[in-house]
């Protein structure tokens, strides 16, 4: 089974029940004006990979978007 997680809705206590690995190495996303702090990552199950991710534009919140490009291995 995999399992992709995502979201500001995921708390602690879903990442200490999930067994997650970091799918891509985490990159400044904090304050969304100038980052400089690696806050958010992408998280999942082993099955999955990423080739390509990449921090989008400043939206509104305090946070930069990330996004990632996922295969399944």
């Amino acid at each position: 089974m995999s399992k992709l997680i995502g979201g500001k809705s995921v708390t602690l206590h879903h990442l200490a029940k999930a067994q997650h690995y970091r799918i891509a190495d985490p990159v400044p996303t904090w304050p969304a004006l100038f980052p400089v702090l690696r806050l958010d990552n992408i998280l999942g199950s082993a099955h999955w990979e990423s080739r390509h991710h990449r921090v989008g534009p400043a939206l509104g919140s305090d946070h930069r978007p990330i996004s990632a490009e996922l295969f399944l291995r």
